[in-house]
């Protein structure tokens, strides 16, 4: 899946070309399980297997890529990895061609995840990849300009409307929706009033024909974003940086967005604090898409030989809790297995993925985020908006057409 907004393996982001290792015969050892992690996390999984596994030596090779699919069916005979970190949305196209290999996990190791995490990596009836970080998107108040608790949705509204009537706001909550991104950055409330992306199929899995960007509920509730786009809540005008700036600047009292604005977030001159999204329609909870990342086997690993081994690598090291922590401290996510340790803003933006949907995994996952993403754009655009109770409904025929 393409990039979007604040989330979405930002530590995937260079070009193919840059890849440490394929091409490279001095770059693993031929009797070596091969793993590929982004550079950034590459010495932290190098020190958790620098004397090997089990006997054998393991090779961490720094991989930075756009596109995995491409990577995989590109690395020279050889020098293929055993096992990848991957986003968990490229699992539907992984494993359709063929590239990743079924991941048995016992249902006590599935316990030490949450649920939400966990399905990332599930496809059909099966889990390819074990989660290691997850990422979403919370609520981030400036407490110097509203330090009133904020028990409902209606709460933020009030505080909002207040600052941007007397023109000490520019926008009630910042955040980026242009070129895109709007879809999994205004998450929250798109789920908060009902709607959903994907329904499931009596086996659990996604089910691409069950579309809820118009579903009954969520309309019942859409005349709320009609509401923020008259009171200035939201603008489809900001991008990512634009929204930084309005909030940072003092010109926003909310920002939406992920744990990598955490750093910024530190030199902010003024107290924060990152909650989840409160109560916007009454018995829906406004969760957050989840944005998980991790280890999956690929199909090389049985060529090589090496399939048990690195399916027990994936299972029994890099999904506990000590190797997750030490993933987590050099990231600003937050590890995936429970009982990992992470930083106190990592903990208070995953407080907001508590049973958030984690971003679909199958290949019609964008027929549907682009559409949505449009439909924020054209009822949160100001005097030019349309009715947000239109829009979504284009949106949703649109998706359908294009999954087909």
């Amino acid at each position: 899946m393409r990039p979007r907004g604040v989330m979405l393996c930002a530590l995937l982001g260079l070009a193919l070309a840059t890849l440490p290792g394929i091409g490279n015969p001095a770059a693993a050892a031929s009797d070596a399980l091969v793993v590929w992690v982004p550079e950034a996390l590459a010495p932290a999984v190098r020190a958790e297997v620098a004397t090997g596994f089990r006997g054998r030596a393991v090779t961490v090779v720094p991989t930075d890529v756009t596109d995995l699919r491409r990577a995989l069916d590109a690395a020279e005979p050889g020098q293929e990895p055993d096992i990848v970190w991957a986003p968990g949305t490229a699992t539907g196209e992984l494993v359709g061609a063929g590239l990743v290999e079924r991941l048995p996990l016992s249902q006590v190791l599935r316990d030490e995840f949450p649920p939400n995490v966990l399905d990332a990596f599930r496809f059909g009836f099966a889990y390819y990849g074990i989660p290691v970080q997850y990422e979403n998107v919370a609520l981030v108040v400036n407490r110097d300009l509203v330090p009133e608790a904020l028990d409902s949705f209606a709460d933020v509204e009030r505080s909002a409307r207040r600052l941007v009537n007397d023109d000490t706001a520019m926008v009630g909550i910042a955040v980026g929706q242009v070129p895109d991104g709007g879809a999994v950055a205004l998450g929250p409330l798109f789920v908060g009033l009902g709607g959903y992306l994907f329904g499931r199929n009596p086996a659990g899995s996604l089910d691409p024909y069950n579309v809820g960007l118009n579903s009954a509920e969520f309309r019942s509730n859409a005349d709320a974003i009609d509401r923020w786009n008259r009171n200035g809540l939201l603008s489809a005008s900001l991008d990512d940086r634009a929204a930084q700036e309005a909030f940072l600047g003092g010109r926003a009292p909310f920002w939406l967005t992920g744990p990598r604005s955490t750093r910024v977030l530190d030199r902010a001159s003024f107290a924060v604090e990152v909650v989840p999204v409160p109560p916007i329609a009454e018995g829906v909870t406004p969760a957050s898409f989840v944005d998980v990342s991790g280890f999956m086997v690929t199909a090389y690993a049985s060529q090589h030989g090496a399939l048990d081994e690195a399916m027990t690598l994936v299972r029994r090291l890099f999904s506990v809790g000590r190797v997750q922590s030490a993933i987590a401290a050099v990231t600003p996510a937050a590890p995936a297995r429970r009982e990992a340790a992470m930083s106190a803003r990592a903990a208070s933006f995953a407080a907001a993925a508590t049973d958030g949907p984690a971003l679909p995994n199958i290949a019609q996952a964008d027929a549907v985020l682009d559409p949505l993403d449009r439909a924020w754009r054209e009822a949160t655009s100001g005097v030019a908006a349309r009715p947000a109770g239109e829009v979504f409904a284009d949106a949703q025929r649109r998706a359908l057409l294009a999954v087909g």
